[in-house]
């Protein structure tokens, strides 16, 4: 508004210090308004990709560091992308464990068939990444398939 009437903006608020307080908070007020109607078509476009970006993503995407802004202004949105990238993830996990699982039970089959037991150590060895064995699961599936082949 200085601008337009080619003043300092010091002299004008010098002047008329209520006039340009409230011109700066409807300022404010619409800057916060434009920016919220670009961000919500990104978020409710989010909804739709494939794989789900997390929400942290979408975050640095549009500049911003953490959640805070879009939990603030975009909650119900918010929560549904970070509820469909957390049950994307749990659904990756799973298919990776059963996986992991099979690939267990086709080697311990298979040492079985060549007359050897299937312990720990040679399923290991054959495993494509033998650091899975470490987990939970894994060691299940190995006892699993051990005691229905006859091993104790």
């Amino acid at each position: 508004m200085a601008l337009r009437l080619r003043y300092r903006p010091l002299v004008l608020q010098y002047h008329f210090p209520s006039l340009c307080e409230s011109i700066k908070i409807r300022h404010a007020e619409y800057r916060k308004v434009s920016k919220q109607q670009k961000i919500q078509p990104i978020l409710e476009a989010a909804l739709k990709e494939f794989p789900p970006p997390s929400l942290l993503s979408i975050n640095r995407r549009l500049g911003y560091k953490n959640n805070s802004y879009l939990y603030r202004y975009f909650s119900e949105l918010s929560r549904k992308i970070s509820k469909r990238y957390k049950e994307y993830q749990k659904a990756r996990g799973q298919e990776k464990r059963e996986r992991i699982c099979q690939e267990i039970i086709d080697i311990a089959q298979l040492l079985h068939e060549t007359g050897h037991k299937p312990t720990q150590a040679r399923v290991t060895k054959l495993l494509s990444k033998p650091a899975v064995m470490l987990s939970w699961y894994a060691k299940k599936t190995l006892r699993d398939v051990q005691s229905s082949l006859g091993y104790e």
